[in-house]
């Protein structure tokens, strides 16, 4: 049986039943487009022999029911108690999800390990070779969480997910812009970024006050291996663009204390090409990523040298 994706009537009946109203802490702006929750399905290109999903922010599991229907199975992860007796009723039928009631994230810096075990446990369970996120994600915590996936273990085989524009922007940006920024770069470098759709406040109840983008992130094997580093990769994108003012290389003399790199800036950027007197903004994806091998390997000497 085919789930049907709840209607802007459907929500509000489910959350009034609970004597709820969405919560402003939590983020909750739900998905009420039935053609838009299957776009953001189909984007997945889920395999229902071989996929588990994460989707963190389930609310009151319009989504989780349509993605059951195409995955092994999906780690619904809900960060507000108050939601669960309405996700126990509707997934009463979809016994392939597991809700996990939590933080998705455990603080800003890693996903929660309850949520990796989950995710961990759904993998073994069936057999499955991958990971996803698929998700409307909450505002909240979009950035964090999606950094921290990609940087994370296991890493997910497909980002698909809603945000607010501004932040779609900035997973896509080009250089020299002004969305152009270290979240850029990291995704960038990890994987291709696809913003695949406008959604209009108009799909969401309650309305954002701003429009959102549905965004595909395709992480490549071959680009974590070719960057060796993803720590190294965070700190030298965040070291570029920390103080926006100054000249890259005055910006990494202040990110770095390592006393491998303490004054050699200026022939490390020399080496690569790179004028020391650019603002880490005008720096194109090719551009850094030569600067971090140059840099792992002036760091990789003088761990050699100290042996």
């Amino acid at each position: 049986m085919t789930a049907r994706p709840q209607t802007i009537a459907d929500v509000q009946q489910l959350l009034a039943r609970q004597g709820l109203e969405p919560n402003r802490r939590f983020g909750q702006n739900f998905l009420v487009d039935g053609n838009l929750m299957r776009m953001v399905v189909d984007a997945a290109e889920l395999d229902p022999a071989q996929d588990v999903v994460l989707e963190v922010g389930p609310g009151t599991g319009s989504l989780t029911c349509l993605l059951a229907e195409r995955a092994a199975r999906v780690v619904a992860v809900e960060a507000d108690a108050n939601l669960v007796p309405i996700l126990d009723d509707v997934l009463t039928a979809t016994p392939d999800v597991e809700l996990i009631v939590a933080d998705a994230l455990a603080g800003k810096h890693e996903v929660a390990p309850d949520v990796t075990a989950a995710v961990r446990r759904a993998l073994d369970a069936a057999g499955a070779g991958r990971f996803k996120l698929v998700a409307n994600l909450p505002y909240v915590i979009a950035t964090p969480l999606v950094i921290n996936l990609l940087v994370g273990s296991p890493t997910p085989a497909l980002l698909v997910f809603t945000v607010q524009r501004e932040l779609a922007d900035r997973l896509a940006a080009a250089c020299d812009t002004a969305d152009y920024g270290p979240l850029s770069i990291l995704a960038q470098a990890l994987g291709t970024v696809e913003c695949l759709h406008d959604l209009s406040p108009n799909v969401f109840w309650p309305k954002p006050q701003v429009h959102s983008t549905l965004v595909r992130i395709r992480p490549d094997p071959a680009r974590y291996e070719a960057v060796g580093d993803v720590p190294l990769l965070q700190r030298l994108a965040g070291g570029l663009f920390a103080h926006r003012r100054k000249t890259c290389h005055k910006s990494l003399e202040l990110a770095f204390d390592e006393p491998a790199l303490r004054g050699r800036w200026g022939d490390l950027l020399a080496r690569v090409g790179i004028d020391p007197g650019v603002r880490g903004e005008t720096l194109a994806l090719g551009q850094v990523l030569s600067l971090l091998a140059a840099v792992r390997g002036t760091l990789a000497d003088s761990s050699d040298g100290r042996r």
